[in-house]
């Protein structure tokens, strides 16, 4: 994991849940289900050289991090749906518990 995903997970353990990061630009959102990341879509900023920390990772998110552009992230839970996708994308992910959903 780099830097920036791991500066965001300790974000993300103070009660966030999806952390954007990058060369200490920081963006948080505690908004629940796909919220966060949808905002961050509508934002229209380029998030490609973004890490990310989310707190769990499903197949809708996976694809809403493809889209976004993120490469890096860290989650505390991942789908084994999602794991596909985002090996099939070459997404770095580092999780603590893959669980099927």
């Amino acid at each position: 994991m780099n830097n920036d995903c791991l500066a965001a997970k300790k974000i993300l353990d103070s009660g966030n849940t999806c952390v954007i990061a990058y060369n200490g630009m920081v963006l948080t959102s505690k908004k629940e289900g796909l919220d966060a990341l949808l905002d961050f879509i509508n934002s229209k900023f380029d998030f490609s050289m973004f890490s990310a920390a989310v707190d769990y990772v499903d197949k809708a998110k996976a694809i809403l991090l493809l889209k976004l552009g993120i490469k890096t992230f860290i989650t505390y839970k991942l789908t084994n749906d999602a794991k596909l996708i985002l090996e099939k994308y070459s997404i770095n992910s580092n999780y603590k518990e893959l669980v099927n959903l």
